[in-house]
């Protein structure tokens, strides 16, 4: 087996680098000893997504636990459900089985991930949903992270037939030349991303799934000290059933009104440059990279 730093030079040297998300980049520093031992115990790509999210589901079931202890514990198992994340992708460049299944497995795996998260809390708040309007903000905290994850998923389907049809149709569509630039990406300040990145990050999974670690860390160092504290886990719902709603809203709108979509599918099929790519890069990195040049018309 080889060395740790050749097994990064091997996985991890032509990945996409994300700069300013650091804890994704801390994920990425983390799960190349993951990669070891699923490498060591023989793990396909597949299996270790697999692996990734039976944590999750374990981490959904115990954190409406009424101990802190299992509760912490469920939520540990969210970070290892996202540095498993990392490592399917990097076995995979191991191995070279990197393909369109285990791109859609791993996508598969997200949803399973925020869901089993999101109807953890739920149950953990059930003594809350006396009021029918707080039961309604439960079930549309469960069902946020699914029709997020939609506003995505609907977006590139319909890109893609919209393709597929103007390939059939022999139309030249949005890739004509003489069309009037589209869907230019407006710079917001400084603060304004600070914000709303304070606002929107309980409601994307990675940072949700380390808040929850923190939140459960801190409840169970006040138990331990006896400082009574209420339960984090019904707030933390709650806000990800209002705001999240509110951001669900924005999204569809902006998809709406804006020309997003024709933006998306220009950038895809009519880029005005070829992709610039690393030689030995595999084509889970061209899917990763085409996604990334891109995301930030459907933010």
């Amino acid at each position: 087996m080889e060395s740790i730093a050749k097994l990064r030079e091997i996985c991890q040297s032509s990945r996409v680098v994300v700069g300013d998300d650091f804890l994704l980049n801390f994920y990425f520093k983390l799960s190349i000893y993951f990669t070891w031992c699923c490498l060591k115990m023989k793990m396909s790509a597949n299996q270790v997504t697999v692996l990734s999210g039976s944590f999750a589901i374990a981490g959904g079931l115990m954190i409406s636990s009424d101990s802190k202890w299992i509760v912490l514990l469920g939520a540990i198992c969210f970070p290892i459900f996202e540095i498993l994340d990392c490592s399917d992708g990097e076995v995979a460049r191991y191995r070279k089985q990197g393909g369109v299944t285990g791109h859609y497995l791993d996508w598969y795996m997200h949803f399973v991930s925020s869901t089993a998260l999101m109807i953890g809390l739920f149950l953990a708040s059930r003594e809350h949903f006396q009021s029918t309007w707080l039961l309604l903000i439960g079930l549309l905290a469960i069902v946020n992270p699914i029709l997020d994850k939609t506003i995505t998923n609907a977006g590139w389907t319909v890109i893609c037939w919209t393709r597929l049809g103007d390939i059939n149709n022999n139309n030249i569509g949005p890739c004509d030349k003489n069309a009037e630039e589209i869907g230019k990406i407006q710079q917001k300040s400084w603060l304004y991303r600070r914000l709303r990145f304070l606002i929107i990050s309980p409601l994307q999974d990675r940072w949700c799934a380390f808040i929850v670690f923190l939140l459960a860390s801190l409840d169970l160092l006040f138990y331990l000290t006896r400082i009574e504290i209420f339960d984090f886990r019904f707030p933390l719902l709650a806000y990800i059933g209002v705001i999240g709603t509110i951001n669900l809203y924005i999204r569809v709108r902006n998809m709406v009104k804006t020309k997003a979509l024709q933006a998306g599918y220009r950038r895809l099929f009519c880029p005005d440059e070829p992709l610039k790519l690393p030689k030995d890069a595999s084509k889970e990195d061209i899917a990763a990279n085409s996604l990334k040049l891109t995301k930030d018309y459907f933010l």
